[in-house]
């Protein structure tokens, strides 16, 4: 069910998108019936869908959404790991590490790599780097074929950073 508070958050980033700015959202936990926010709805915003194991063996969690919105809009756009993922915690004061799961920890690391590119390529926006991170995806890293829930794939880094360089030559800009 839409609410208020979804059209805010879509307008939101709809003028964070205009500004240069890219987006990214965790696609949501429950594969069937899932009501993301409004922030999966723009087309600008960079969806992200959590995976298990690696390259070569991949497997889309099984609780990652998979939807599709009127107009054709399939989310996510990509998938990065997000199952048995180590961060460090404070718990009561206690630092310790601890294995997380979700498409959050999926976007957290499709953030953390559009940062990078970012950081190498300041005049790079978001259409170029969202462009850059759904080319460096390859379909061949799955054993049996590339499930819908996984969108374009996981984005790789190096691949990434190619993709963006070409990108800026493309449109006769440099990166610095």
């Amino acid at each position: 069910r839409r609410t208020s508070h979804d059209d805010v958050l879509l307008g939101c980033v709809r003028r964070i998108a205009g500004a240069g700015v890219l987006p990214i959202a965790a696609a949501g936990n429950e594969k069937y019936g899932v009501q993301t926010s409004g922030m999966n709805e723009a087309a600008e915003c960079l969806s992200v869908g959590a995976v298990a194991g690696s390259a070569g063996s991949w497997g889309v969690w099984e609780h990652s959404a998979s939807i599709s919105y009127p107009g054709g809009r399939t989310i996510p756009d990509l998938v990065a790991p997000g199952v048995g993922v180590t961060s460090t915690t404070n718990e009561g004061g206690i630092y310790d590490y601890k294995a997380y799961h979700g498409t959050s920890i999926g976007a957290a690391q499709v953030a953390g790599l559009a940062a990078l590119l970012k950081s190498v390529c300041p005049n790079a926006n978001g259409p170029d780097i969202r462009e850059a991170l759904i080319r460096s995806c390859r379909s061949t890293e799955w054993p049996e074929g590339l499930p819908a829930e996984a969108g374009n794939g996981v984005p790789n880094a190096a691949r990434a950073y190619k993709c963006l360089m070409a990108i800026m030559g493309e449109s006769g800009r440099s990166c610095l």
